[in-house]
């Protein structure tokens, strides 16, 4: 498997002791080398990589975006509170895309589906796009500085871009 991760994990120390005690070995110090060997060991555990996802979900602490890529599909899925931005995009004549922010769909001239929601997976392959609810959703609490500082200006999140959300919150002050 393949992993790109968006975020931090507040339990990332406890999950690399309890895998090293049981014989893992560690390579570096990353949120996403602890998320990637989760994934794997439950995958292992369980003959399914969904369910290998959804193990992990529930045992990660934090905020986190990802995305994951097998030989067969594309899996896609965000904390349960929605800290970090993940959405669903479509590419004419290719099929679906995840990216960060909507403004990674306009690079590529892909056409905005809809965000991920938290504690969702989502996966894409040649079937088609499977949405599962993989952990309860949380209160909302997207991170304020996707707002006022990580993401672009053009990208949109809650039906506005974030220029405009940064010219009102100017206004307001």
């Amino acid at each position: 498997i393949a992993l790109a991760h968006n975020g931090n994990l507040v339990n990332t120390t406890e999950l690399r002791d309890e895998l090293s005690g049981i014989g893992v070995r560690f390579r570096s110090t990353t949120d996403s080398e602890v998320i990637a060997t989760l994934v794997g060991h439950y995958t292992q555990i369980h003959n399914s990589i969904r369910a290998g996802i959804r193990e992990t979900m529930q045992l990660i602490r934090g905020a986190y975006a990802s995305v994951l890529l097998t030989e067969e599909a594309v899996y896609a899925f965000r904390d349960p509170y929605g800290i970090r931005p993940l959405v669903l995009g479509k590419l004419d004549g290719v099929g679906h895309v995840i990216s960060s922010e909507t403004c990674g769909l306009d690079i590529i001239a892909a056409e905005f589906v809809r965000e991920i929601e938290p504690g969702e997976m989502v996966k894409i392959s040649a079937n088609g796009v499977e949405v599962e609810r993989a952990v309860p959703a949380e209160k909302p609490s997207i991170c304020m500085f996707e707002y006022i500082y990580f993401s672009r200006p053009d990208s949109i999140m809650n039906d506005c871009t974030l220029y405009e959300a940064r010219r009102q919150m100017g206004a307001r002050l």
